[in-house]
């Protein structure tokens, strides 16, 4: 984020679902390179607290997010090189031409096994829910 008050704003309650709760988006070169970071970032970050971000797969504790598709327009190239719709809905949706790497596949499975009494709220949570609104 460029400013505090863009970061402010892109995680406020009326913020577009496909970009709030979000900080910084990385794009790696490849998996590897995805797993790498993701295993680092995990070793300085991992657990703390900051928002569920339903569209994205969750890695261990977060707060980081694993998701492929476009982060500033709303189309991307699919895998034939044509331009598509880069739908963001309200879940975490693999594209349909991806094969998520091994190493999300353990993330993948407990993102579906979740129920929503495994999810933090207000009232139930150990960890304080921040809301910048």
């Amino acid at each position: 984020m460029p400013n505090a008050r863009l970061l402010f704003l892109r995680n406020s309650k009326y913020a577009a679902r496909g970009y709030s709760g979000k900080f910084a988006t990385l794009c790696p070169a490849d998996e590897t390179e995805l797993r790498r970071i993701l295993e680092e970032l995990d070793h300085l970050l991992g657990g703390e607290p900051g928002p569920y971000i339903l569209s994205d797969l969750r890695w261990n504790e977060g707060p980081l997010y694993v998701r492929y598709g476009g982060s500033a327009s709303r189309h991307r190239v699919d895998e034939y090189g044509a331009l598509v719709p880069d739908r963001r809905g309200p879940a975490f949706q693999p594209l349909e031409w991806v094969t998520l790497p091994e190493f999300l596949l353990p993330h993948l499975d407990a993102r579906n096994a979740a129920t929503p009494n495994d999810l933090p709220s207000c009232g139930t949570s150990r960890r304080p829910v921040l809301s910048p609104g």
